[in-house]
């Protein structure tokens, strides 16, 4: 290996112009001495280990996980313990004389340690900058409208809500609504939504969003399932509507989702049941006129819900 000694170094630290440029080639032992100067040798080394711990642990912290160490059995939730969220909302207000209060629920993450979070927020920014190249537009643009990823996630989300709901009561508007809303649920981009499913478990205003869009795409596909029961003089004590609209609701999203992974055991017989199913309990055909005049629920014009059915 080459060793260069102190006299045969052919720079020192301040060399400016061309000579600055060449010094970068030379050896970083080299230049690590120059750095180093006249600093006496036999300090304390400093670890530059990862994560590695630099003070000693507090004294009220090993009798605090001793009072609960049978707890320490079981995994955590993802969003952490409320208590704890709200104890490290508030030390960062203290610590760092922050203009606003930090929100819990939204701000804080309980993460394994600081390398996850780091990458997590080199994800969110990539898909910012993805954004925002992808629109075509300048980032000042994209903070003017979206100011936090949040914000673009739930724009993003009502987006796709109204669009499936607008789906939704074409679907219901079909000669055979049961059988639309199967492949409505089994469509590719319900895969999104698992997506948004498993942000809700860390972001507040998407797990609101999700729970508001949730609740109106059940309430009409309940309405049509429970038409469709009573047209056909099932007894809906024994069939309950909303549970009919879970099963057939969940299946779908559980094959495709399989599907993605590469699973595909059971899905022909499950596939087959459901349309035996749908075939059994499906809209009966009639003259549209006199199913309007009949049934106020199709005759006022209003969506068909669970609330508007008798």
């Amino acid at each position: 290996m080459y060793r260069m000694t102190p006299e045969s170094a052919p720079n020192r630290v301040g060399v400016t112009g061309a000579a600055a440029g060449a010094s970068n080639t030379r050896s970083p032992f080299v230049r690590l001495r120059e750095l180093l100067g006249d600093t006496p040798p036999g300090q304390s080394p400093i670890s530059l280990a990862v994560g590695e711990p630099q003070h000693p642990i507090p004294p009220f912290v090993g009798s605090v996980i001793a009072a609960h160490v049978a707890e320490f059995g079981r995994y955590p939730m993802n969003r952490g313990l409320e208590e704890f969220t709200a104890a490290v909302g508030q030390w960062l207000d203290r610590r760092y004389k922050l203009p606003r209060r930090v929100d819990p629920a939204s701000e804080v993450l309980v993460l394994s340690g600081t390398r996850e979070g780091l990458f997590l927020a080199g994800i969110a920014a990539r898909n910012y900058a993805a954004s925002r190249a992808k629109a075509g537009v300048k980032p000042a643009l994209v903070h003017y409208y979206f100011p936090s990823m949040d914000d673009l996630f739930v724009a993003v989300l009502r987006d796709k809500a109204e669009h499936n709901l607008q789906r939704q009561r074409e679907a219901i508007a079909d000669a055979q609504p049961l059988h639309a809303l199967w492949l409505l649920n089994s469509a590719t981009d319900a895969q999104l939504f698992t997506e948004f499913l498993a942000m809700a478990n860390h972001r507040k205003a998407i797990r609101s969003e999700i729970s508001a869009y949730a609740m109106r795409f059940r309430d009409l596909e309940e309405g049509v399932v429970t038409l469709a029961l009573k047209a056909r003089g099932v007894d809906l004590e024994q069939f309950p509507p909303v549970v009919m609209s879970m099963i057939m609701g969940g299946l779908a999203r559980m094959v495709m989702h399989e599907q993605g992974l590469g699973i595909t055991h059971g899905h022909e017989e499950a596939t087959a049941f459901i349309e035996r199913c749908l075939d059994r309990f499906e809209m009966p055909v009639w003259d549209q006129a006199t199913a309007q005049h009949s049934d106020p629920a199709l005759s006022s014009g209003r969506e068909v819900t669970s609330d508007t059915i008798a």
